[in-house]
């Protein structure tokens, strides 16, 4: 029936067979493995990105609150200036004897084309 040659090269057939139906079977459990693997990294990149809009809240609350302490800051040196100044031209009028009827009225405004004398009240 079936010589020698042709039993050896059905046995090599076979064996082939075999083989890349193992290797078919292995490239499956390769491929689970990976979808695996890759639905953590999904998972991962996920609570990543959630910690990253956490810390950008936090970085903008405290830019905020910096922000806040700079401008408070700032407020509070330009008030103790003018206090500062008010102090001293209440002493330059006391030392050049200003008169008291003038101490509350405001000094007059020119206007430029007209040269004429208008009060500001």
């Amino acid at each position: 029936m079936f010589g020698e040659g042709r039993l050896t090269r059905l046995a090599k057939l076979i064996t082939q067979i075999n083989e890349a139906l193992s290797r078919i079977e292995a490239l499956r459990q390769s491929e689970g493995m990976i979808f695996d693997q890759l639905k953590e990294l999904d998972a991962g990149l996920n609570e990543l990105r959630a910690d990253l809009r956490v810390l950008k809240a936090e970085a903008r609350a405290d830019a905020m609150r910096e922000t806040q302490t700079v401008i408070n800051s700032v407020q509070g040196e330009f008030h103790r200036q003018l206090r500062d100044l008010a102090v001293r031209i209440d002493r330059l009028e006391r030392r050049d004897g200003a008169r008291p009827a003038d101490a509350g009225r405001l000094p007059r405004i020119t206007d430029g084309a007209h040269g004429d004398d208008r009060p500001d009240d």
